[in-house]
């Protein structure tokens, strides 16, 4: 990846948009019964990708709800020359060959990449580094899977070490206790991680304001993940798409 981006980020429960706090499913809070309406607002104001996540998928269960409204922002984006970064759920090549049928432009990836390296690499090999991002989910620099519930027995470098090495170049790295709180980034990891390893990552968790934009730009983010600040209205999505220039 070669430009910053952002991201709007789309989270489905049950066909609806929400945002968790922590990612604790008993702290949800509903935006809207009409996800693609979202897509379409945030495509309008210019927005490149969408970040889309089924939450009921990384949490282990199905939601047939919320495979029909990918279908849905799939159709809508594939006409817009909008791309979708999809994840949540995905837990086998035979899933990562599902949603890249579907449309998706690039999945996600977490406890798959972690539980069965040897798919993730099947799948590097088959789509690309650059349709494939590993999410490094993390609290206190270890890295969580299973819908943020399961501590992984890896901290958050030794694990990019080995991804770096497995051929990923871009990842996704969430600070759990940041996320939904509007508290801001984690630049000091981000940091960590630029300076050790030849990675692309794409910061999330805690983003507030335009400032943490822009911070996490001048550290050589390759983007940002926005939810909650633009659901709550503190950053307004055509400056946070401005910062992309």
């Amino acid at each position: 990846m070669s430009s910053f981006v952002v991201y709007p980020a789309i989270d489905l429960s049950n066909g609806r948009v929400v945002r968790l706090r922590q990612g604790k499913a008993d702290q949800e809070t509903v935006y809207g019964e009409q996800p693609l309406e979202y897509g379409k607002r945030w495509a309008e104001a210019g927005a490149n990708w969408l970040h889309i996540v089924n939450l009921d998928g990384a949490f282990g269960k199905v939601s047939r709800q919320n495979w029909a409204i990918l279908r849905e922002i799939l159709h809508f984006t594939s006409m817009k020359n909008l791309s979708v970064q999809f994840g949540g759920g995905i837990r086998s090549l035979a899933d990562v060959d599902k949603v890249m049928k579907m449309g998706v432009q690039r999945v996600m990836l977490s406890t798959l990449a972690i539980a069965q390296p040897q798919e993730l690499e099947k799948a590097l090999e088959k789509y690309s580094a650059q349709r494939i991002v590993v999410a490094l989910d993390c609290k206190d620099e270890w890295v969580y899977s299973h819908g943020w519930r399961k501590e992984s027995q890896y901290r958050v470098l030794d694990l990019a070490r080995q991804l770096e090495k497995a051929g990923v170049r871009l990842i996704l790295l969430t600070d759990i206790d940041r996320d939904g709180t509007q508290t801001g980034i984690n630049i000091s990891l981000l940091r960590k991680i630029k300076d050790a390893f030849d990675l692309d990552v794409i910061l999330a968790g805690g983003v507030s304001s335009l400032e943490d934009i822009i911070k996490a730009k001048s550290n050589k983010a390759a983007g940002v993940v926005i939810g909650k600040a633009l659901y709550e209205g503190s950053i307004p999505i055509e400056q946070a798409l401005q910062l992309e220039e």
